[in-house]
C-alpha cells in the first residue's frame, strides 16, 4: 500500500497540470538509450505485475510455477520494485537541475546493476531453470543495455538548455 501511495504521489508531481508549472518544468531529457531502459524497466514491472503466469510460462522450465500463490506474490513485490526504480530514475533524469556528473554516475551505475542481472541469469540457467529461448532473448536485451549505458557514461553531454 505504502509502494501505491508514492507511487500516486511520483505521477501527481510528473503530470501536475498547472500552467506556472508548465512554464518551469523542462521538456523530457532523456536520451535514445535513457528511453531503451525505461522501455526495458517498463516491460520488466508491467510483466511481473500484470502477467505473472505467463512471465513465468515464458521464462521457465517448471511450469508449475504459475500456479504458486507464494511465487505469484514475490512476482508482484518485484514488479512494484522495478516500478519504483523505473519512477525514481525518470525524475532523476528529467530533473531541471540534474548535472551531467550525476547523469554519468547513473549510466555507469546502471551499466553494472544491469550486469548483475546478465550473470544471474547465466548462474540460473547452468541449473537448467531457465526456458533456452527466453534466457538467450534476455541475455541479448542485457548486453545490449549494458553497452548503451557504459557507452553513455563516457560520452554524455550536458543537457541543452
Amino acid at each position: 500500500v505504502l509502494a501505491l501511495e508514492q507511487l500516486a504521489l511520483a505521477l501527481a508531481y510528473i503530470t501536475t497540470d498547472s500552467r506556472e508549472n508548465k512554464r518551469s518544468m523542462p521538456a523530457l531529457k532523456l536520451t535514445k538509450i535513457d528511453w531503451l531502459e525505461k522501455v526495458a524497466q517498463t516491460f520488466y514491472a508491467c510483466s511481473l505485475l500484470f502477467a505473472p503466469e505467463w512471465w513465468l510460462n515464458e521464462n521457465f522450465v517448471d511450469k508449475s510455477l504459475q500456479n504458486n500463490d507464494s511465487v505469484l506474490a514475490l512476482l508482484s513485490i518485484m514488479g512494484l520494485l522495478c516500478l519504483t526504480i523505473n519512477i525514481i530514475t525518470f525524475v532523476i533524469r528529467n530533473a531541471k537541475n540534474t548535472r551531467v556528473e550525476l547523469m554519468k554516475k547513473m549510466d555507469y551505475v546502471a551499466a553494472v546493476t544491469w550486469s548483475f542481472f546478465l550473470v544471474n541469469a547465466i548462474r540460473i540457467q547452468q541449473d537448467g531453470l531457465f526456458e533456452d529461448a527466453a534466457h538467450k532473448q534476455n541475455l541479448g536485451i542485457f548486453a545490449v543495455i549494458i553497452a548503451a549505458e557504459a557507452y553513455q557514461s563516457t560520452t554524455r553531454k550536458p543537457k541543452s538548455k
